[in-house]
């Protein structure tokens, strides 16, 4: 997804919309892994130059309050800031569109296992697997680079194109 995204330069950025309202918390809790999930964000963010501009989790529970509260703490103040608890679905509308809203959310848009067979049958296209090769391909070449030879072009280092200011 994070690959497709990268092609089509979602450059406006996502929004997360996770719905535990109806789901168990014990179950959450155990297959819950905050470093894994810390990496997973680090590789969306720092990797893939993905902008979260938002994560709406509904959930009545209070105990989720208290996680993300204990999970904010890991994250920049900046993403903390734009992870929002909503106790319901009407909570959630009053930020969110309905049109962007699949109608188990209460919205206009497709339902969700719709939306996540169109998504399948993009991901696994001819089209989009041939772009996704080739950039798991993707490398440099290292007999290109420069390493005997220092140039004033890169700040008289060879290897790096970083400049050193020492006063």
């Amino acid at each position: 997804m994070a690959e497709y995204m990268t092609a089509y330069d979602y450059c406006r950025g996502i929004i997360l919309v996770l719905d535990y309202s109806e789901a168990n918390l014990v179950e959450i809790l155990k297959k819950l892994d905050f470093v894994e999930l810390r990496q997973a964000l680090t590789l969306l963010i720092d990797g893939y130059a993905m902008r979260i501009k938002a994560v709406h989790i509904i959930t009545p529970s209070k105990t989720v309050e208290v996680l993300v509260g204990l999970f904010k703490q890991i994250l920049s103040a900046k993403l903390g800031e734009r992870i929002q608890i909503h106790k319901d679905l009407e909570s959630l509308h009053k930020v969110m569109q309905r049109d962007v809203l699949p109608e188990e959310l209460g919205g206009n848009e497709r339902s969700i296992v719709k939306l996540h067979n169109e998504w399948k049958d993009v991901l696994s296209s001819k089209e989009f697997q041939q772009y996704y090769d080739k950039m798991r391909a993707a490398s440099t070449n290292e007999k290109c680079r420069q390493t005997d030879k220092l140039n004033e072009e890169y700040m008289g280092i060879a290897g790096t194109f970083k400049t050193l200011n020492v006063d």
